[in-house]
């Protein structure tokens, strides 16, 4: 048991760089907690195979919640919280083949869009979707698989 907590350990410091221990439970299972460089708790959840699997609660520097969000074999499904730099909150839907849309909202008014889709090979893609103040939708632009900009409508 001390022989798998140390390579756990070891593991955690390799894979993120940060500083932070893993718990094996059985078997394939078990619940990582990782630190940014400064040493405060960033993130903590459970693992599978050394993947996140299920629930996953991320932390702001004071210790106030920054999103919770539940993963598939280290891939965010369902539906989530999360603040941004751009807006006060964002909420998030995916199915598991990573179909769905994220909205963003300051101050209450919609100013994202994100939507989540699959192209004629099933490869991941999206549509950022930007509206102004009053609502409406000022550009949209198109992603391939790849994270490039395919096209952009005004």
């Amino acid at each position: 048991m001390r022989a798998i907590l140390v390579v756990g350990f070891l593991w955690c410091l390799q894979a993120h760089g940060q500083c932070g221990y893993v718990f094996f439970n059985e078997g394939d299972r078990g619940e990582l907690r990782h630190c940014n460089e400064n040493g405060w708790l960033r993130g903590e959840g459970p693992t599978l195979k050394g993947k996140k699997h299920g629930e996953w609660t991320y932390y702001n520097q004071d210790g106030s919640l920054d999103e919770s969000v539940t993963y598939s074999h280290n891939r965010r499904v369902g539906s989530w919280w999360s603040k941004s730099n751009v807006a006060d909150s964002c909420y998030t839907d995916l199915s598991m083949d990573y179909v769905g849309s994220e909205s963003c909202y300051k101050k209450g008014r919609l100013v994202t869009k994100t939507i989540f889709s699959n192209d004629k090979k099933g490869r991941s893609v999206k549509t950022i979707e930007q509206y102004n103040r009053f609502g409406k939708m000022t550009v949209a632009t198109k992603y391939n698989h790849r994270g490039k900009a395919v096209e952009t409508l005004h």
